[in-house]
């Protein structure tokens, strides 16, 4: 797990899965193999990160609960 700015994390090419509620990521994430790969840290905590599912990308660009229920 690498720290990187924000903006990277907004210009990696993955799947932007930020607006997903609850279940759409709980169903994401059901059994699969999970690995994060960059994160972003602020003021106030984590900001935004890359992760792998089965070696697909998908990020999360924003503090939301999606942010912290893959974490």
């Amino acid at each position: 797990m690498r720290v990187e700015r924000k903006s990277f994390i907004k210009s990696f090419p993955a799947e932007d899965v930020t607006r997903y509620n609850y279940k759409e990521i709980k169903d994401l994430i059901r059994g699969k193999h999970k690995e994060i790969i960059y994160v972003s840290t602020g003021i106030h905590g984590l900001s935004g990160i890359v992760f792998t599912l089965d070696g697909e990308f998908y990020k999360i660009t924003n503090r939301s609960g999606a942010l912290f229920q893959v974490v």
